[in-house]
């Protein structure tokens, strides 16, 4: 089934027309229709494509598609474009115009430059308390970690937590900290712990985001998905922590 501006159209399993009613004045659409034995209409948007598009955490469905093509998920089919758009979406990821990137891509190996961000504080405190997050992402692979926060003063905690983590299981370290220059990363004590590991903290300038643009976009696009997925499950506001995790 269609609707469009002024007329809803059924069609059949082939895409063949199979009923057509102009919008009334009280903006329905009237159909008389006399059949001989009982049939079923079935209204469908998007169809399997909108659902696989759902499960991915409202994924663009070219990446989707590019999933299934390069067999990167198991049993995952080849998802055809619908002609409607996800009104999650549009809901969810209404943004300003880009900004050209200012920092080229450097890093020839693992843990050689780590972007970090804060996200919040989010209106809805998380099940746990929470009310930020904080994401650490390898520039060179852009695999991306998350961990939920409290308060802004347990970033130096965690990123702690974060390091010994991922130089004990690469087997690499991290030579350099790009951050946003926020509070939580430019006092003493989180300093002075980058320089007694060897550790060069970059600091972008402040009030331009932009700068920051790896973490800058991992955020929004994280922030986007957790928009999409917990209006479209319709799910109280307290359960982003989760969503975020999921989506990362």
């Amino acid at each position: 089934m269609m609707i469009e501006a002024q007329a809803m159209k059924v069609f059949d399993r082939e895409s063949r027309l199979i009923l057509k009613s102009p919008l009334s004045k009280q903006r329905t659409f009237k159909i008389n229709i006399n059949v001989t034995e009982d049939i079923c209409l079935l209204s469908e948007t998007g169809g399997e494509n909108f659902l696989w598009h759902q499960r991915y955490e409202h994924i663009n469905l070219r990446y989707l598609n590019m999933l299934s093509e390069k067999r990167m998920v198991q049993a995952l089919p080849k998802i055809k474009f619908p002609s409607e758009v996800c009104d999650m979406c549009c809901t969810g990821k209404q943004a300003t115009s880009s900004y050209k990137a200012q920092v080229p891509f450097k890093a020839t190996r693992k843990l050689e430059v780590i972007h970090s961000n804060v996200c919040g504080p989010f209106e809805v405190k998380s099940i746990g308390g929470n009310s930020y997050f904080v994401t650490f992402i390898d520039e060179f692979s852009r695999k991306v970690w998350i961990y939920l926060l409290a308060k802004k003063s347990e970033v130096l905690g965690v990123f702690k937590k974060f390091r010994l983590l991922v130089q004990n299981e690469s087997g690499e370290v991290i030579s350099k900290l790009r951050t946003y220059g926020g509070g939580e990363y430019t006092y003493t004590e989180f300093n002075d712990f980058c320089s007694s590991n060897g550790i060069n903290h970059e600091v972008n300038a402040p009030y331009i985001p932009q700068h920051n643009g790896v973490s800058e976009k991992n955020n929004k696009t994280l922030v986007n998905m957790m928009r999409s997925m917990l209006k479209q499950n319709q799910m109280p506001h307290y359960l982003w922590g989760e969503v975020a995790a999921t989506a990362t």
